[in-house]
Order: structure tokens, then sequence, then C-alpha cells
């Protein structure tokens, strides 16, 4: 007899899956950027893009397809952290 598992009743399993695909999800933007523009994205990034939702990494996946630039890709609609490529600024900082 097979055992049914609802992820959606299992906050557990819930927050593994939520974090395994917002983890698949920057990779696969860092895939993009390398093989598009040709730049890797910087650690220091990967780790500032896992604060973001998941439809706002969604968003920035769809763009990576089209954008002219990298910088465009990863343009977020969070005033408070600046994503682009070679940015220092840190939570808190006025763009």
């Amino acid at each position: 007899m097979p055992i049914t598992i609802e992820l959606e009743k299992n906050p557990f399993l819930r927050e593994i899956v939520e974090h395994v695909r917002k983890v698949c999800s920057i990779e696969n933007i860092a895939i993009v950027l390398r093989a598009r523009f040709g730049v890797s994205l910087p650690e220091d990034l990967s780790e500032r893009l896992q604060e973001l939702p998941q439809q706002e990494l969604d968003e920035m996946m769809g763009r990576s397809a089209t954008a002219a630039t990298a910088d465009e890709v990863l343009m977020v609609r969070l005033k408070h952290i600046d994503f682009r490529i070679g940015s220092r600024a840190k939570k808190g900082s006025a763009r």
C-alpha cells in the first residue's frame, strides 16, 4: 500500500521543497548569465538573491532570456537592496 504525503500539509517537507526550488532558480539564473553575458554570479550576490521571494526569482529568470544586459536581468523591485553585479551596496542603502 503506497504512502501519500501532501507537501502543503507537511511544513517540514514544504520548507525543504521551497528551499531547493529557490536554490535551483538562483543556479539557473547564474547559468543563463554566464552563457549569455559571460559573467559569473558573485557568491555574495547569490546569497542576497536567496532573500528574494520565489516570484521575483521566477521573473528574473524570465528576464534572463530577453534582457539586453546582466544588470537588466538582476533588477529587482526592492529599493533597499542593490543586486547589480559588482555592487557593494548593503541592505538599507537607498538607490
